[in-house]
């Protein structure tokens, strides 16, 4: 619009407010990345230091589900004084699992990266303890994604039929029975973390507005 005032740009709709997914510092981004403003490695760094604190566990080792697990685990480990180790080195030939639109897809192409209660059973292990560096996924934020509830973000799976609901888990038979111990899920934690205001809608079903 050009008035005796200059050229003006007036905007009939409001400027909502920018979300940002916390989704992209739990799974999707790279850990060299930046995004919002923050460094994914210290996002999954400090994710784990609140894992250490909110689900302890008497351990001999800290072990990393690769990739997004890792840094989590490396704090983890330091925060607990036990050592990390890399004890599970996953198949670079096999994409992603998580966001495959199936949970049978899913199971099938985590077996194919990795089995790790029953290679650590073999390996030795006499106890294996999980602990999952982000809360249980719950929902979505876009109704075509057939979450629990209506995600933004555009990622595909279907919650009600994950046999675990945390980002990066794996499936190996037997999966229950196996396990020692799981943590009890930490939103709080996350929500409070310093310098990231997120979208934590897959966690929580509570959705930007």
């Amino acid at each position: 619009m050009v008035d005796e005032d200059g050229v003006q740009s007036p905007c009939l709709m409001p400027h909502p407010e920018p979300k940002q997914c916390i989704f992209e510092h739990i799974y999707f981004a790279l850990p060299n990345s930046v995004v919002f403003g923050r460094s994914v490695y210290e996002s999954r760094y400090h994710f784990g230091e609140v894992l250490a604190t909110e689900a302890p566990v008497e351990c001999d080792v800290v072990i990393a589900v690769p990739d997004s697990g890792v840094v989590a685990a490396l704090e983890y480990a330091a925060k607990a004084g036990v050592p990390f180790q890399q004890g599970l080195i996953r198949s670079h030939y096999v994409g992603r699992t998580f966001i495959e639109p199936s949970q049978k897809i899913r199971d099938f192409g985590v077996k194919l990266k990795l089995s790790p209660v029953r290679l650590l059973k073999e390996a030795g292990a006499k106890e294996v303890h999980m602990r999952i560096a982000s809360p249980p996924i719950i929902a979505s934020c876009d109704d075509s994604q057939n979450f629990c509830f209506p995600c933004f973000s555009g990622k595909y799976v279907k919650p009600k039929e994950m046999k675990v609901k945390r980002v990066g888990d794996f499936v190996d038979d037997g999966l229950n029975g196996s396990i020692q111990s799981t943590d009890g899920g930490w939103v709080k934690g996350l929500r409070n973390q310093d310098k990231v205001e997120d979208v934590i809608a897959s966690n929580t079903s509570k959705l930007p507005l």
